[in-house]
């Protein structure tokens, strides 16, 4: 089961891992993700996010003065529960 990251800003999460008990797999997914270790020990197993390369460049992005997608300045990652 997929879950946003936003379930996490939204304090729906709780009740989401709640009615995804029975999933095979439940990953968390969105740019936002946090990339926490703790999350795994409620039954995530996979966190797919991004993260910041170039901070500068994030920033110039973010605040207007480039024109390219705020991908470029970064990597998606993924942290699975059996690589800890």
């Amino acid at each position: 089961m997929y879950l946003s990251n936003l379930c996490i800003l939204e304090k729906t999460l709780p009740r989401m891992l709640e009615l995804s008990k029975d999933a095979e797999c439940v990953t968390v997914v969105g740019p936002g993700t946090p990339l926490a270790p703790v999350l795994f020990n409620y039954g995530i197993e996979d966190l797919s996010g991004f993260i910041i390369k170039d901070r500068q460049l994030a920033f110039r992005i973010a605040s207007g003065a480039e024109n390219v997608k705020i991908y470029s300045s970064g990597q998606k990652v993924r942290f699975k529960k059996d690589q800890i």
